[in-house]
């Protein structure tokens, strides 16, 4: 755990202010959190290029940090919206819990993050709020 933040696996492009913010998001020790762009079907890494389920997990059982069956905070654009998401396979590939929003994840400069729509014009919808659902995986 690093008291002073930083994401467990921080998977944003390096020229982006929001790979900085994920690096301040508080840790918790009790979850393992990964930042990165995605929506419900996938995220990416760094250079674009688009990060299976299954790529995640093997990614995330090689981290010194994660122990099996440690909650997996997504901290990823609607990962977690709809009936078979991201999260849900990432559950599955992992055989533990995923938490991930429903909606866009917005992050603030001090690594705040909020679960909230988005406006026509890239703004946060104040109006459409959303939640991080829990994923558990499913039994084999």
């Amino acid at each position: 755990m690093d008291p002073l933040g930083l994401v467990d696996i921080n998977l944003f492009p390096s020229n982006e202010a929001i790979r900085g913010y994920a690096d301040k998001v508080p840790s918790n020790p009790s979850t393992f959190q990964v930042g990165a762009h995605g929506n419900p079907g996938l995220i990416v890494d760094e250079q674009g290029k688009v990060v299976s389920a299954k790529e995640l997990a093997a990614m995330i059982n090689r981290s010194p940090s994660y122990q099996a069956g440690k909650i997996v905070e997504l901290l990823s654009c609607n990962t977690g919206k709809g009936n078979f998401p991201y999260a849900q396979a990432l559950a599955d590939e992992l055989g533990a819990d995923v938490h991930a929003p429903d909606q866009y994840m917005w992050y603030y400069s001090d690594g705040r993050t909020v679960p909230m729509g988005m406006t026509a014009d890239g703004k946060m919808d104040h109006g459409q709020l959303g939640t991080v659902r829990i994923f558990k995986p499913a039994k084999k």
